[in-house]
């Protein structure tokens, strides 16, 4: 297809850590090794935590000072004033099952909210944390378990969970109709991040920041920064659904995998240079919010020089506006000889127009053995925008592809499914399964070499194939294989 390019205006802008809060009346416990509850810093905080009947009121800031540990207790309900703010230089723990909460009973103000600041691991289990001004980890590692985390602020527009040189594990947490940005981690000091089978809904509820609700910055040298089958669901309309970036520097590596994404004004942003990002086995769908393809709507977006790598495999690409943009001169493998791609691209385009894959970059693109909507090269050439349409742009391979989808379920797993034998082979190749389908032969430079219809027959004719190394690929009407084969 031959179309004149665009700019694309991306993505998430990133915080520099610059924190502080305050209230009026404070209480730090005394840092001797004490194991504190809520009842015993009743009993000694001098008023700025109170009991009435079964519930707490807390009117000021609690410090648990170095040393000293705070058991939350459970089922305990907590009533947070606007001076309300928890600093734990300490250690929290609240890991039992019981609900625990920590919300304001007026919800005409927020309260301060919580900072994590030591340097051993607290625990969160089972909490409501609603309108809080924020909650923020600073060279502290905690661990955000089965919370739910609604309605709260975005102080000084960092995001609600903010995070510095810290390690946060999130997992089966809920995140929904914050202010702003869900999680966020500073741009200029590397965190540890996991967040694993959690709900992001709705959030950047103020719609006046262009952050998407994952916004995450640098990883240290043997961190892994990890988004693992999350549902990342969005409504304000200038707010995309993750986005990882290095533009204060630093490098990341990413694993972002079996999540679903969808209706955020784009779906999963790479930004920076010095990242190496593994995005696989996600539903990337209706990332269309805005509606403006000048500004956003991408399934992926990449963005950066040669020392950003990205492997994008088994994800499925649907109905956004763009399916995969790449922008200055990144890398991308979507699919190659030894590795097929099994990504699916389906009805991504505006204007009337397709747009599966759109390489705004010199460099070539391997994506190899994907399905793009249709069986037929001509239709496939027109959703990918490449050196055939600017000669100044890189080659995007996509020849062999898939002529059915096939989704992020299905797995290359030889062990597991029909095979094809012997390998090295002679004239005659044998299978132990009766499918119809095609197979084919290509050679290890990408050319097919022989094409061979198959009805339920169990001995193949390979006489015409020369002898070499080859790719075998298998298309039938349940089962897709592919192997390297030797023909004798």
């Amino acid at each position: 297809m031959t179309r004149k390019l665009f700019v694309i205006s991306l993505l998430c802008w990133m915080p520099f850590v610059s924190f502080n809060a305050f209230s009026q009346d404070t209480y730090s416990t005394p840092g001797t090794g004490v194991h504190w509850d809520l009842d015993s810093l009743v009993e000694y905080s001098g008023g700025v935590l109170t009991k009435f009947y079964s519930e707490y009121h807390l009117d000021g800031e609690l410090i648990i000072a170095p040393a000293d540990t705070l058991e939350i207790n459970p089922g305990s309900e907590v009533d947070c004033y606007p001076d309300a703010f928890l600093r734990v230089q300490g250690v929290v723990v609240a890991d039992d099952q019981s609900p625990k909460t920590w919300v304001t009973l007026d919800t005409s103000y927020y309260y301060q909210g919580f900072r994590f600041e030591g340097e051993k691991a607290s625990v969160l289990r089972n909490m409501l944390i609603r309108n809080a001004k924020d909650f923020r980890v600073v060279g502290s590692q905690i661990s955000l378990l089965q919370s739910h985390f609604i309605d709260n602020g975005d102080a000084d527009e960092l995001g609600f969970l903010n995070i510095s040189q810290s390690g946060v594990l999130i997992d089966d947490c809920v995140f929904q109709y914050n202010e702003g940005a869900a999680i966020m981690s500073a741009a200029n000091a590397s965190s540890s991040v996991s967040i694993t089978n959690s709900f992001i809904s709705k959030n950047n509820v103020l719609n006046t920041s262009n952050v998407p609700q994952i916004n995450l910055g640098t990883t240290g040298d043997n961190d892994t920064l990890k988004i693992l089958h999350c549902t990342i669901e969005g409504e304000a309309d200038i707010s995309g659904g993750i986005g990882i970036s290095t533009l204060a520097g630093g490098h990341i590596n990413a694993l972002i995998e079996g999540n679903e994404i969808f209706h955020n004004r784009y779906g999963i942003a790479v930004y920076g240079n010095n990242i190496h990002a593994e995005i696989d086995n996600n539903d990337i769908h209706d990332n269309t919010i805005q509606n403006n393809p000048m500004q956003g709507g991408s399934g992926l977006t990449v963005w950066g020089d040669t020392s950003t790598q990205v492997s994008f495999f088994g994800n499925t690409v649907s109905d956004n506006l763009w399916g995969v943009t790449l922008l200055n001169a990144p890398q991308l493998n979507a699919g190659d000889l030894l590795h097929p791609g099994n990504n699916t691209f389906l009805d991504n385009g505006n204007g009337d127009l397709p747009y599966n894959l759109y390489n705004n970059t010199p460099m070539p693109v391997s994506a190899l053995f994907n399905y793009w909507g249709s069986a037929d090269s001509a239709v496939i050439e027109e959703g990918i925008y490449h050196q055939i349409d600017d000669a100044t742009l890189g080659l995007v391979s996509y020849q062999p592809f898939l002529d059915f989808p096939v989704g992020y379920a299905l797995e290359f797993n030889e062990k597991e499914m029909p095979y094809f034998f012997p390998n090295p082979a002679g004239q005659t190749l044998f299978r132990n399964f009766e499918e119809k389908g095609k197979l084919l032969f290509y050679t290890m430079e990408g050319k097919k070499q022989l094409e061979i219809k198959l009805a339920s027959e169990k001995n193949i004719d390979i006489t015409p194939l020369p002898a070499g190394e080859y790719l075998l690929l298998f298309s039938g009407e349940k089962t897709q294989q592919s192997l390297l084969i030797i023909k004798r």
